[in-house]
């Protein structure tokens, strides 16, 4: 079986129509980018933010829940091993392209930018993030873009900030 992550977005549409026009393999799409699938949030497309919060927010009591813990699953099968020294030796990239000194990859420094933007940042976040003078964006896009972290995980986090403050 395979299994995809749905995406609005055409070209990758067009990426997923590729390669299962060459499979015969089972398919199965899910939608990890969101904490409700888009199918069950609205069977439409949507032309404003304001007509699809109502339908979300009806949602979420039933969608936004904690994540069960993980088991450690056995392997039926062998694995080969990866040399990741070859893998990024023969990557086609562009050296004048500099790293970005700012963002960290993985899934730990994911956890400590949403851990800094919820305690530093949230409180001023609806007055300032339009304001390009003000540090206030979370950063967290790109790691929820790579799925190092999920929008469920900060949602959740957030929610548990609230609940103790009362709101």
């Amino acid at each position: 079986m395979l299994v995809t992550d749905f995406d609005p977005l055409k070209i990758k549409r067009r990426w997923k129509s590729g390669v299962l026009e060459d499979t015969e393999l089972g398919v199965h799409e899910v939608d990890a980018h969101n904490i409700i699938p888009c199918w069950i949030t609205s069977g439409k497309q949507e032309y404003a933010a304001y007509t699809i919060r109502p339908k979300i927010h009806r949602l979420l009591p039933r969608y936004l829940k904690e994540y069960p813990t993980l088991t450690k699953q056995v392997s039926p099968l062998e694995i080969e091993t990866v040399d990741w020294s070859k893998v990024y030796n023969n990557l086609n990239l562009d050296a004048e392209v500099k790293e970005i000194e700012w963002l960290k990859p993985g899934e730990r420094e994911a956890l400590k930018m949403m851990n800094y933007f919820i305690k530093e940042k949230l409180g001023g976040y609806t007055e300032n993030r339009n304001n390009p003078a003000i540090d206030a964006l979370s950063n967290l896009s790109p790691y929820l873009h790579f799925g190092q972290l999920s929008a469920q995980r900060v949602a959740l986090e957030v929610k548990k900030i609230k609940c103790k403050n009362g709101v």
